[in-house]
């Protein structure tokens, strides 16, 4: 019985020394879950776009890639973007549509010319617009009509080419420089080379010839 006695003393000794063991384990992981660390980066200020403005919230029309766009649209026309996002020219320059339709005016100047047209080639000129030649300045309307007239009648088989347009302005005026090539088409021999020199005012939201200069 002493025997039996001990044995069963240190099966209660190992037994509640294990307890004992499980308990400390079980206090130990619930003071590491207690002091765990929270990495996640807390939220901060809200992203700003280019210029300036918060990104639009829902998401919408991505401009990089990550969901969010500006609440300013892009400016159009090579200009700016005004309070309301409406597009102005910057530093009063001229705008894309302004400079291709100053170079459409000097082609139809050149196919009214080529053919024959004094009207049409007129219409390229303001009410009160002047032609500048060699032989003297030509001005207003039915000025521009006898002008065009004589040209037709001494080189009817000229083809004008005009190249390395030059064009700067702002608002309603502008200018613009030019290379003129006349080619004969009986021979396709240039027959005259000069420059145009040319001051350009819009009228009712289109571009017209106010002076142009024929620069031999």
């Amino acid at each position: 019985m002493g025997m039996l006695g001990e044995v069963e003393g240190l099966k209660a000794e190992v037994f509640g020394g294990n307890r004992e063991v499980r308990g400390l384990h079980r206090v130990g992981r619930a003071e590491h879950e207690h002091t765990k660390i929270d990495h996640r980066v807390p939220p901060g200020p809200p992203r700003r776009s280019g210029c300036g403005e918060p990104y639009r919230s829902d998401g919408s029309g991505s401009i990089d890639g990550r969901g969010a766009t500006c609440e300013h649209r892009a400016p159009r026309r090579g200009g700016i973007a005004a309070p309301g996002g409406a597009p102005e020219m910057r530093n009063g320059m001229l705008s894309a549509e302004d400079r291709l339709a100053i170079m459409d005016l000097s082609a139809r100047y050149c196919h009214a010319t080529d053919s024959h047209n004094a009207e049409a080639w007129a219409d390229t000129f303001t009410a009160d617009g002047a032609i500048e030649a060699p032989q003297g300045v030509s001005q207003g309307r039915d000025a521009l009509v006898q002008f065009s007239q004589g040209v037709n009648t001494n080189m009817p088989t000229v083809r004008h080419h005009v190249s390395n347009l030059v064009i700067d302005g702002d608002g309603d005026s502008a200018t613009m420089s030019s290379y003129l090539n006349l080619i004969n088409t009986d021979g396709n021999a240039t027959v005259f080379t000069a420059m145009y020199e040319d001051q350009l005012s819009r009228v009712d939201g289109e571009w017209k010839f106010a002076h142009r200069k024929i620069v031999v």
